[in-house]
């Protein structure tokens, strides 16, 4: 070429439009519509809002005022015509409200005499009201029978209205909705590449911006990965590339977990005043230790110094028992002294904290860190099995009777005979707990058994993670009640993917990963399961459970109507958990889940300014 070519890729017109993605229905939202012009005279363009079913435009009336609850709407194809300086935009604000629930789609269209532009927004409506979760789950247990049938009650009418009742209703009308999980085994961790489970959706139990939950979520897959290696589940080529993307994700957890890690420990919270938590920094080194395997070195990699100056930092909380005259020591948590948590006393720190002294023996390499994390070890033992003879807390004994057991102290089979006098047994399930969980509710109708949702009870977190431990020491003494207790926590589950909260989940993980792996079971999982509602008589859904497909979440949705039950047909042999979950909206506060503790209360003040009251100071 002779000469230079000159080439704009300024597009002479174009439009940008911004709305929220999640709206309520009856909400108004306004969308922003910025029109640009980059031609070098004055234009007159046109912003259309496409007509639509799913949405209808809101007239606002003189100097800009409008009803909040009953404005005035109109549907069709509504223009608005504008005139844009040479390089410069305009702003237009469409104001519009949704007339259906789901996800619906609004659409933009800027039009010139020289361009046109369109753009579509994808907006999902939630149904109006307060929403409640209700979560059934129990385990198939086709090992002594091939043909079993259960019956899952949905907890929602037909039809919304209390008769004589104008005040308030059952539900929201279009609110209901609900779905089965299927998996095989008793872990219940799905093989897919973001198993996180999304307490937000949920509302509860969600301590969000944590040190703790950013180590949850690496955790958890972590655990997964390592429970799909010991089953030799990894094997084929959809698997193996599934643990690559898996990997992948570990290294951004890794990375977010690293803003909490502060001069060798890691803080609950990221802000300047927070102290260095044992709890946590004893965790996170036990996790990265974890994660430390030579099939996946190549992928992800974990710097051996965090685990050092951590174990460093927990050898400097260790405070000595003066009370006794035998030597022991136990461990104190800065960041959480004024709190009166279980998982905190000093008994339950310090098996904490000896759990992961046990797992990163192997650091001795770093020089005479391997002689002080000896003698901690044999500290922590001696206050262990001092207070072992005293603590009466179901808890309390599980952690330390495991933490004692993985340190190889003889004194672990006294706590074993302790757990051993302090079980509880309900319905052929066994589990600890310092009160009783109720077992899951029946309702006779028709001589067929009808299994009602879970309800939260008192202490449930703790319940969960002391069967868990239990397990692992009934798994490791050699019990016999090892079914009875998986039977148990497999009903504790509260999510599809989880328990009650985040570190019991990854305790309960473990545990039945263990469980699984000497079981075997799995081999000869081979079952087939039909689901059908009551609602929705017509539609059978049928699904197989073999080695092929054990770990993938098969989900079947309630749809189109969602009321009555769900019965489930399973024939074949193996193991695997049923899980349904049903969600629906109120408008009462005394309609709402109650927990089973009022923890604290909240006062919230709203304060409306602007015109059409649109700015909301909380």
């Amino acid at each position: 070429m002779d000469e230079f070519v000159y080439w704009n890729s300024v597009r002479p017109f174009f439009i940008t439009v911004e709305a929220p993605s999640v709206v309520v229905l009856g909400e108004q939202l306004g969308i922003r519509v910025a029109a640009f012009n980059y031609q070098p005279y004055e234009i007159r363009a046109d912003i259309i809002l496409e007509e639509s079913l799913d949405y209808r435009f809101v007239e606002v009336g003189p100097m800009g005022r409008v009803s909040s609850y009953s404005p005035k709407t109109s549907g069709g194809v509504h223009q608005h015509l504008i005139y844009i300086k040479p390089h410069s935009s305009f702003l237009v604000p469409i104001p519009v409200v949704p007339t259906t629930r789901g996800k619906i789609k609004i659409i933009i269209t800027g039009r010139t005499q020289v361009a046109k532009d369109q753009k579509v927004i994808e907006v999902e409506v939630l149904a109006d009201g307060a929403q409640v979760s209700l979560h059934t789950s129990m385990l198939l247990d086709l090992r002594a029978q091939s043909y079993i049938i259960k019956y899952l009650d949905m907890n929602v009418t037909e039809d919304p209205i209390i008769p004589y009742q104008d005040i308030y209703r059952r539900y929201m009308f279009g609110s209901p909705k609900a779905w089965v999980t299927v998996i095989g085994d008793v872990v219940g961790v799905p093989a897919k590449l973001n198993p996180r489970i999304d307490f937000t959706n949920l509302g509860i139990k969600y301590t969000a911006k944590s040190g703790e939950l950013r180590l949850f979520d690496f955790a958890y897959r972590l655990y997964t990965l390592i429970y799909l290696r010991l089953t030799n589940q990894l094997e084929d080529s959809d698997k193996q590339e599934l643990s690559k993307q898996i990997l992948e994700e570990l290294n951004r957890d890794y990375v977010h977990q690293m803003t909490f890690y502060r001069d060798g420990s890691f803080v609950m919270f990221d802000m300047s005043y927070t102290q260095s938590s044992v709890w946590l920094t004893a965790y996170a080194a036990r996790v990265y230790f974890d994660a430390q395997f030579d099939d996946w070195h190549n992928f992800i990699y974990i710097d051996p110094n965090v685990i050092y100056h951590s174990i460093e930092y927990i050898l400097k909380r260790q405070i000595i028992d003066v009370r006794s005259y035998d030597e022991g020591s136990f461990y104190e948590d800065m960041t959480f002294r004024n709190w009166s948590s279980p998982r905190l006393t000093p008994v339950a720190l310090t098996a904490h904290v000896l759990i992961t002294l046990v797992k990163v023996t192997d650091l001795g390499v770093y020089g005479d860190l391997g002689v002080k994390i000896s003698n901690a070890k044999k500290s922590a033992v001696n206050f262990l099995e001092r207070r072992l003879q005293t603590i009466t807390s179901p808890y309390e004994i599980a952690i330390a009777t495991y933490a004692l057991m993985s340190a190889g102290s003889p004194d672990a089979k006294f706590g074993f005979n302790q757990l051993e006098s302090m079980k509880r047994s309900t319905e052929g399930m066994i589990y600890w707990s310092a009160v009783e969980i109720k077992p899951p509710g029946l309702i006779y109708q028709s001589q067929r058994p009808f299994i009602q949702p879970r309800n939260p009870q008192s202490y449930e977190s703790l319940a969960v993670e002391g069967t868990a431990y239990a397990l692992m020491i009934y798994t490791g003494f050699g019990g016999i009640i090892q079914d009875q207790i998986v039977k148990w926590l497999t009903y504790m589950r509260q999510y599809d993917e989880g328990f009650v909260t985040t570190f019991d989940t990854i305790v309960a993980v473990q545990a039945l990963t263990d469980y699984s792996f000497r079981t075997h079971v799995r081999s000869i999982t081979n079952m087939r399961l039909e689901v059908e509602a009551s609602s929705n008589p017509e539609i059978t859904t049928s699904i197989g459970i073999s080695q092929n497909n054990l770990t993938n979440q098969q989900i079947i949705n309630i749809e189109p109507n969602v009321w009555g039950f769900v019965s489930v047909t399973a024939k074949g042999a193996g193991l695997a958990i049923v899980q349904l979950t049903t969600q629906y909206n109120v408008d009462q506060e005394f309609q709402l889940l109650q927990p089973s503790v009022n923890a604290f209360d909240i006062s919230v003040d709203l304060k409306f300014s602007g015109r059409n009251k649109s700015r909301v100071a909380v």
